[in-house]
């Protein structure tokens, strides 16, 4: 069969409400880029979204999503016969990975509990010596089952959640948590950050699950300038924090791929 693809851009954005808009883009799209990531880069557009994106799948998108007709645009770049595909492409070596400069958990660990907070201390300890700090805290780590130190920045991102989760800002849900325990937990995250936020149950639904529920309140919460926000770890859980919008983007300068 013959499948025609391209790349995907973003091409124009609405005069107004852009931030609530791109939220639902991304949801449409299911875009990985952490919300106010996605809108910086779109401060510069045409902005690439998805490449390889076929062309059947926009026909398709634009089927299921009329009122994007003119906000998003489809290059086609190539065409390939799919029963071939897979011999045809040609492995690309990847690079080496950078080294992670472990003062990033401390200076984040700063600005999310205080720069004087025992979170920070804790965090600054382990990224000064992580293996130490391993040895200090290994029952944490097993019961996250990491037995040996391993890599540094691993123990130190593990460091960072386990802090911030002792200091009440941080929750870990698994994604099969009932919605009565989610909106539990995120009313105490948002307690600590601004009592007034608003949390209606109406809101949800029950055959939702926990990414819906985020997305869906993170909708409701952009006219405070308060996120929830995910710290990116490898794990089948949700690391919670309820954050404003200006802290969400000082830690996405210090972390980019940290929290979305």
């Amino acid at each position: 069969m013959e499948v025609f693809y391209g790349d995907l851009f973003l091409v124009k954005l609405p005069e107004t409400d852009s931030l609530r808009w791109l939220a639902a883009l991304r949801r449409t799209l299911a875009l990985e880029i952490p919300l106010m990531g996605l809108a910086e880069q779109a401060r510069s557009l045409p902005l690439l979204l998805c490449t390889r994106y076929q062309g059947r799948q926009f026909r398709q998108l634009m089927n299921a999503h009329p009122e994007l007709e003119g906000y998003l645009q489809f290059r086609t770049k190539a065409h390939y016969i799919s029963s071939l595909w897979g011999w045809q492409q040609k492995k690309v070596p990847q690079p080496e990975p950078e080294p992670v400069d472990l003062q990033v958990f401390p200076r984040l660990a700063g600005l999310i509990a205080g720069q004087d907070s025992k979170a920070a201390q804790a965090v600054a300890q382990c990224a000064a010596d992580p293996e130490g700090y391993f040895r200090q805290h290994r029952q944490q780590y097993l019961q996250r089952g990491v037995q040996q130190p391993g890599q540094p920045e691993t123990l130190c991102l593990l460091a960072l959640a386990d802090q911030l989760a002792e200091a009440g800002l941080l929750w870990e849900l698994d994604w099969k948590t009932e919605q009565q325990e989610f909106l539990s937990v995120v009313r105490q995250l948002a307690d600590r950050q601004h009592p007034n936020l608003p949390l209606d149950p109406d809101w949800f639904q029950q055959q939702q699950d926990m990414a819906d529920w985020i997305d869906l309140l993170n909708e409701k919460w952009l006219p405070f300038g308060f996120y929830l926000a995910e710290l990116a770890m490898d794990s089948d859980s949700f690391p919670l924090l309820c954050l404003s919008l200006d802290l969400l983007a000082q830690l996405q300068k210090t972390a980019p791929n940290s929290f979305h």
